[in-house]
């Protein structure tokens, strides 16, 4: 991992820290506007931090496996090994998923969507398609928590969607 990538990780846990501390003080707790917007970034910081806590882990492994392949003993090099290509593997999976973590957000990435499904050319198969993939969206919005406001739905015969906007 770049150097400059950890030092950008250790600062977001140091401010992890701080707004921990912070929201703890009854000042803060006080001032509603400031407990909020503490809490937001507290909710948007934690999961980098604990990711970074397990990559700093698998780093760990990885350096106490390599200094037991200096040892005499054959079966403890074998296993030194096969934790070396283990803990890569994971610190490899770790750092791309910081990496993505930390891209910058998009303002329009807390807003709102307008869906609206239509069945295309295909009779009552397109129909059917254009209803299951309704129920799809809607029980992904239920399972993510979001709110869906049904605008506008036209049923098909054969238990399908001519059309939906939500």
């Amino acid at each position: 991992m770049h150097n400059s990538m950890l030092i950008k990780l250790q600062k977001l846990k140091e401010r992890l820290g701080e707004i921990q501390d912070a929201l703890v003080d009854s000042d803060t707790v006080k001032n509603i506007e400031k407990y909020t917007q503490l809490n937001k970034e507290f909710s948007e910081l934690k999961p980098i931090v604990e990711i970074f806590d397990q990559y700093n882990e698998t780093v760990a492994r990885y350096e106490g496996a390599t200094s037991l392949l200096e040892s005499d003993d054959d079966e403890m090099k074998e296993l030194a090994q096969i934790e070396i290509e283990e803990s890569q593997q994971e610190s490899e999976g770790f750092e791309r998923d910081l990496k993505f973590m930390l891209l910058p957000k998009d303002s329009a990435d807390d807003g709102s969507a307008y869906l609206e499904i239509r069945a295309g050319a295909g009779g009552d198969e397109a129909g059917i398609f254009a209803g299951d993939l309704f129920r799809m969206y809607t029980r992904l919005a239920e399972r993510e928590g979001w709110n869906i406001d049904v605008i506008d739905i036209k049923q098909a015969e054969q238990g399908g969607l001519k059309r939906s906007c939500c």
